[in-house]
């Protein structure tokens, strides 16, 4: 079973892919492990924008489940940006 670390450098690898794959220039600013899940802020220029609660699965299963696009997509609209 991997460590705590090594799940949390897996959930920031995936997180990057997924945001890659979907073209999305946001810089993941931290990214830590809370409770369940992880809180991550998202930077974006001067605009930052924050997420907690995200499920450890919709960030450590791959960057192409549905789950992390949906997320990324979330993100993006957060940021002003169109689905």
């Amino acid at each position: 079973m991997p460590s705590r670390q090594e799940r949390e450098q897996l959930a920031r690898t995936n997180l990057h892919q997924a945001l890659r794959d979907a073209k999305i220039e946001i810089v993941i600013e931290s990214l830590e492990r809370v409770g369940d899940g992880y809180r991550v802020l998202f930077r974006k220029g001067p605009l930052a924008h924050s997420e907690s609660g995200i499920d450890e699965g919709k960030l450590e299963d791959g960057p192409a489940t549905d789950k992390i696009k949906k997320f990324v997509q979330k993100v993006k609209l957060a940021f002003g940006g169109n689905p």
